[in-house]
C-alpha cells in the first residue's frame, strides 16, 4: 500500500547559514546536472524513480536486531563517548544490523570494518567476526577518526 504525503514538490538542500562555500558547491553542482544531462538523468531515475533502495527501518526483523544489539551500542557508545544512536544508525546503513554481512573490499560484519583496520594498532581489536568484537572495534575506529 502506497500513501503520498506530498507529490511534485520541490526539493531543496539544508545547508548551515555559516556554510556559504558548501551551499555554492552544491548549487554548482546542481546547475550542471540538472534533469536531462547525463548524470542528471542518472540520478534522477536511480534516486526518484525506483525507491526500492529505501527500506523499512520499522520492520519486525530489523527492530529485533535494533533490541538484540542495543546494549553493545550503548556500552562502546559510553566507552568512547560516542552517541549510541549514531552506533546503531551507522551500523543499520552498514549491515541492517547483519553481522553476516561481508563486502567484495573484505569488510565484515555489522559495523563493516576490514580486518587490516581492526589490526590497525589505533584499533587493536581482534576477532571482529564476533558481534561484540565488531562494534567495539566499529566505535574505537569512529573514535579515531
Amino acid at each position: 500500500r502506497e500513501i503520498a504525503i506530498h507529490t511534485d514538490g520541490d526539493r531543496a538542500w539544508a545547508v548551515r547559514k555559516d556554510n556559504p562555500q558548501l551551499k555554492a558547491v552544491l548549487d554548482e553542482f546542481v546547475r550542471k546536472n540538472r534533469k536531462g544531462t547525463l548524470l542528471g538523468n542518472l540520478l534522477f531515475n536511480r534516486y526518484m524513480k525506483n525507491v526500492d533502495f529505501v527500506s523499512n527501518a520499522f520492520s519486525s526483523d530489523d527492530l529485533q536486531r535494533f533490541r538484540d544489539l542495543r546494549d553493545y551500542f550503548i556500552k562502546y557508545g559510553d566507552q568512547y563517548q560516542l552517541d549510541w544512536l549514531l552506533l546503531a544508525a551507522q551500523g543499520y546503513q552498514e549491515s541492517g544490523l547483519d553481522q553476516n554481512k561481508r563486502s567484495p573490499a573484505g569488510a565484515v560484519g555489522i559495523m563493516q570494518i576490514k580486518p587490516s583496520t581492526a589490526r590497525d594498532p589505533n584499533v587493536n581489536i581482534p576477532d571482529i567476526h564476533r558481534v561484540e568484537s565488531n562494534i567495539h572495534a566499529g566505535t574505537k575506529y569512529l573514535r579515531f577518526l
